[in-house]
């Protein structure tokens, strides 16, 4: 099997973080911690666990895992982050991939990463996911230098295969952890993302909250997770309601 580097980008992450670890043992060559100023044992745990521990500030989601996967020593690079644990069969598939003729006719491969509430130990029926190229050659694939944008740039010609094993996504531990990480991300998001144009979200503005409700709680199925469904769905409908109107407040009234 190639040798593979797993990177995570880290901070105060001691309760996600050891299962995390524990899921990739056997699977990496290498596992890389980059960490942004953490206050908890996010270091103490990533070393016990053999990993490489390195603090950088943070400057965006899209620098930090760039200069995460810069410091990895194998071609091949499986990014994760800490609140996502790979299942056994991910695990397996991976190995297949670097073991075999794949990892040569493929530039990288995505892979699910699924929602799982808390206090859960499954998916949610009918559960939304992400899928994104996770496991790639950093020689051919990487992600963007961009602070808002952290997902690997395929180009026309990749070749990206794709892996039908999960990842199990843990996003947050209570509903009061997850409107704190809505506002912290909204309030990061606004301060450096382009603001669009002014008339486009002037026409959104009124209709934004309803439209975002409908596609959390519907299109992303958020209705077949009782409380927590309905309630993730009012946080993200809440908070990019928020990002644009502050995007017309701005413009209306604060000279740039």
């Amino acid at each position: 099997m190639l040798p593979v580097s797993v990177f995570i980008i880290t901070k105060n992450e001691k309760k996600n973080l050891p299962r995390c670890l524990e899921e990739i043992k056997g699977l990496a060559d290498e596992i890389i911690v980059l960490d942004s100023g953490s206050t908890d044992q996010t270091e103490s745990i990533s070393k016990k666990y053999g990993a490489k521990f390195s603090v950088r500030t943070f400057d965006g989601f899209g620098q930090q895992k760039y200069a995460a996967e810069q410091l990895c020593k194998n071609d091949w690079v499986l990014n994760l982050d800490a609140d996502e644990f790979v299942t056994e069969k991910l695990k397996t598939e991976i190995r297949g991939f670097l073991s075999g003729d794949l990892c040569q006719k493929y530039d990288g491969a995505r892979l699910k990463t699924v929602g799982v509430y808390p206090h859960h130990t499954s998916p949610r029926p009918l559960a939304d996911y992400h899928n994104y190229i996770r496991l790639y050659n950093k020689t051919v694939l990487h992600f963007p230098q961009h602070p808002t944008h952290d997902a690997v740039i395929a180009r026309d010609e990749s070749r990206i295969y794709q892996f039908s094993g999960i990842a199990l996504h843990y996003a947050f531990e209570s509903l009061d952890a997850l409107e704190q990480k809505a506002r912290s991300r909204t309030k990061f998001y606004f301060e450096h993302e382009k603001r669009g144009k002014f008339l486009k979200n002037l026409i959104r503005l009124p209709f934004e909250y309803l439209w975002s409700f409908f596609k959390c709680y519907i299109l992303r199925r958020q209705f077949t997770g009782g409380r927590y469904g309905l309630k993730n769905a009012m946080i993200y409908a809440k908070y990019r309601h928020l990002r644009i109107a502050q995007r017309v407040f701005n413009r209306c009234f604060i000279k740039e």
